[in-house]
């Protein structure tokens, strides 16, 4: 399917007071545009409280809630939906490579490389699917590279007494680390693989393919770690 070259076709909308604040912006503009919004908002009183997601953002004041949203000037142009999606994600880690690519009518797929874990990614794209979105589902697929793995792998030695078997390439030996037992509830980084209780033992193979979903891997010196949350996203999302 050929890709159209979208320009001047997005508007971004003050969805509380019903008016256009800004209109005709190409869709290297409109993010830019809202972030100048934003920032006159918190230059004008630092106490504000503003959430971004891809395609809206909340501004809170002392007393009330303004929502801005990011439209094609056609609605249901999905090919500006799904441009618009991808450039908010490149624009907001601009070290990771996203792609975003249509799934028939109404889903997407996101796909990127090492960068933010899917966690993180799935929370930014809340407003992606479900009655209130553009899509009505989205697939989140992460692809590790080398160097990802080996960060991976020197973080798990540097927190715990295990060295990470290697091939004669340099790459993970996944074998070999299947045989390696770890405590079920050794920190790395803070992070615990599991928290379930009565977890004897994971091996290292285990932990090794857990811990990514835990790190940013957008840092060129090393992945860093969120603590371990509760909730995973829908299989359907993941």
């Amino acid at each position: 399917m050929p890709r159209l070259h979208i320009n001047d076709r997005f508007r971004v909308l003050d969805q509380s007071a019903r008016t256009i604040v800004a209109d005709g912006l190409s869709v290297d503009d409109v993010h830019a545009t809202l972030e100048q919004i934003l920032t006159d908002h918190s230059d004008t009183d630092p106490t504000v409280g503003i959430c971004r997601f891809w395609a809206r953002a909340r501004y809170q004041g002392s007393s009330f809630y303004t929502w801005y949203r990011i439209l094609p000037v056609e609605p249901d142009d999905a090919d500006a939906h799904t441009q618009l999606l991808a450039a908010a994600l490149r624009r907001r880690w601009p070290d990771a490579a996203f792609t975003v690519m249509p799934i028939g009518d109404r889903s997407v797929s996101i796909r990127w490389i090492d960068g933010p874990s899917n966690f993180a990614v799935y929370d930014y794209c809340l407003h992606v699917a479900g009655s209130r979105g553009t899509f009505d589902s989205a697939r989140y697929t992460r692809i590790l590279t080398h160097r990802a793995w080996q960060s991976v792998a020197s973080l798990v030695e540097a927190w715990l007494p295990v060295t990470v078997p290697r091939t004669e390439t340099g790459e993970i030996d996944w074998f070999a680390a299947e045989a390696i037992d770890l405590d079920g509830a050794a920190l790395v980084a803070g992070h615990r693989v599991c928290c379930k209780p009565n977890l004897i033992s994971v091996t290292l193979g285990e932990l090794l393919r857990h811990l990514p979903d835990a790190c940013d891997l957008t840092d060129q010196h090393g992945p860093t770690v969120a603590p371990a949350h509760t909730q995973e996203p829908d299989a359907e999302q993941l």
